[in-house]
């Protein structure tokens, strides 16, 4: 008998917010990154469709940059149990497009540093 998966919507709903967010912060580029957030974004909002949270999330704080963004929802995602992650492949998906997106982010940051 396979065991019974408990997905924490709270927290999926919670990566869709912040992602929405990050797609809003990053509108207006149409390089590569972009479509990093955008994709992950769209998977959240699949994701938080299919697996609704039935009570609302908190409000983000104003001041979220783009990289704040995409760590907390990196950090969301990181705390989901490894069966839950392999049981729902879309979530793996997920996890797998915001480490990239947080990679890209880091090696924006460093063209130019010096």
């Amino acid at each position: 008998m396979t065991p019974a998966i408990t997905l924490d919507t709270q927290s999926l709903a919670q990566v869709d917010q912040l992602l929405g967010h990050a797609a809003a912060l990053d509108v207006l580029r149409t390089d590569a990154l972009s479509d990093l957030v955008f994709h992950a974004a769209a998977i959240a909002y699949q994701m938080a469709a299919e697996y609704p949270c039935p009570t609302p999330v908190p409000p983000l704080p104003a001041d979220l940059d783009l990289a704040q963004t995409v760590d907390a929802a990196l950090r969301l995602l990181q705390e989901f149990d490894l069966d839950v992650i392999t049981a729902i492949p879309d979530l793996g998906q997920l996890n797998a497009q915001v480490n990239e997106l947080r990679l890209a982010l880091r090696g924006a940051s460093d063209v130019g540093a010096s």
